[in-house]
């Protein structure tokens, strides 16, 4: 699965489309379908505040440990950063 199949699948499960999500992170409509089709790439920050509008969390996990990445904070733009540690596996 790659970037865009996630988004999709995200904002399929939030019952919204590509469209709305852009719109509701605060950019243009055609920001998902322009960068997916000019090969482009969303930051993780951005990554991380499309998932938190479709009830998602972006998480890295491996090592015996969760790394949470959460949306951008309003003031800074950086994306806050929070370490679980998991039982052993």
């Amino acid at each position: 699965m790659d970037i865009y199949d996630a988004i999709r699948l995200m904002a399929e499960d939030a019952d919204t489309t590509l469209q709305r999500l852009s719109v509701d992170s605060g950019r243009s409509r055609s920001y998902l379908h322009a960068l997916a089709r000019h090969g482009g790439a969303p930051k993780v920050s951005t990554l991380a505040e499309f998932a938190e509008l479709c009830g998602y969390e972006l998480r890295l996990v491996g090592h015996c440990r969760s790394i949470k990445i959460d949306a951008p904070a309003e003031s800074t733009g950086a994306p806050k950063i929070s370490i679980e540690y998991l039982r052993d596996r």
